[in-house]
């Protein structure tokens, strides 16, 4: 029984060493903590754990988590010149890329995912948004005074 409880202490211990703080919200529903995921010491993107401890006491828990690599790479692939080493959630599945922005116009930087293995282009996602509007002039609730 004691070896049980030991083998289960350890590896509670090793997967909360996967997941680390990245940010705490409060807001009038509760505390919202973000975690971010790591495997092997290194992110991985789309990989996170978010808690709300609500106000009358409940805690919800949503996961997005990447189980580990099935395959025999290990994290010694090397980016590109500017990139980084992460693993990519894939459906549940880490896999992994290299992480380059690229800004080919002005104010629309992109986040291209490598794979690691091939080099093949696995994901691009912007990291800007579009959005349309209309302005008023002048604002017709002050025109009308009402």
């Amino acid at each position: 029984m004691a070896r049980v409880l030991l083998l289960l202490f350890l590896a509670a211990n090793a997967y909360a060493d996967d997941l680390r703080i990245d940010y705490t919200r409060d807001s009038l529903t509760g505390t919202h903590i973000h975690y971010q995921q790591y495997l092997n010491g290194i992110r991985v993107v789309g990989g996170d754990r978010v808690e709300t401890l609500t106000r009358d006491g409940k805690r919800e828990t949503l996961d997005h988590l990447a189980s580990a690599p099935r395959s025999a790479l290990s994290a010694k692939a090397t980016a590109p010149v500017g990139g980084e080493i992460v693993y990519l959630n894939m459906d549940g599945d880490a896999r992994l890329a290299s992480r380059v922005v690229v800004e080919e116009q002005p104010h629309r930087r992109y986040a291209n995912y490598y794979d690691a293995e091939t080099g093949a282009l696995i994901r691009s996602e912007p990291l800007f948004f579009t959005a349309q509007g209309r302005v008023f002039d002048p604002n017709p609730v002050a025109k009308l005074n009402r």
